[in-house]
């Protein structure tokens, strides 16, 4: 719910379509998800994986640019905004500071979050949680479904070959 909210509080960006892709949970996110008014696609048979989920929905915008997040994510409520001004013609993927929720918690989240602090400017690869042009995702065909980790590496490896920039901006 927190992650549906963040994203409908983005500042300065009229928000689409919010697609939720559920991978088999148990417990209530699907009707979380409804009642917020997204749309929900179930996937119920073969292997469950963050590529297949993320491929199931952005196959489903018909968006310029489609933002990937993880159920657990909260977005900045200035994101979006900053990461579409930094979309330039050559701009495949912008991605932002990931950083964790309670980074004291433990020694181990601690590692987590610093695990993610990158320079600003141009980058090899992103997360999970970016926004991607959608041509771009048409162009080279989107997540590798065959991966069950790893996804985001690998494909952006295809956006550079490409031609592509992936783009690492300073904002969370």
């Amino acid at each position: 719910a927190s992650c549906i909210r963040s994203v409908q509080s983005s500042n300065r960006v009229a928000i689409g379509k919010i697609i939720y892709v559920d991978s088999a949970s148990g417990d209530d996110s699907c009707a979380i998800a409804v009642e917020a008014g997204c749309e929900l696609v179930r996937l119920v048979a073969g292997r469950m994986s963050a590529a297949r989920a993320r491929n199931a929905g952005f196959r489903l915008s018909s968006a310029d640019c489609v933002m990937f997040l993880d159920g657990d994510t909260v977005l900045h409520p200035d994101f979006l905004w900053q990461a579409m001004q930094a979309m330039q013609d050559n701009t495949a993927v912008v991605w932002g500071h990931r950083r964790e929720a309670a980074p004291d918690s433990s020694w181990y989240i601690r590692m987590l979050d610093m695990d993610w602090i990158y320079p600003a400017g141009e980058s090899a690869f992103c997360g999970g949680d970016a926004l991607f042009r959608r041509s771009v995702l048409m162009q080279t065909g989107g997540f590798c479904d065959a991966l069950i980790a790893g996804e985001e590496p690998e494909l952006c490896a295809r956006i550079r070959a490409a031609g592509w920039c992936i783009m690492h901006i300073d904002v969370p």
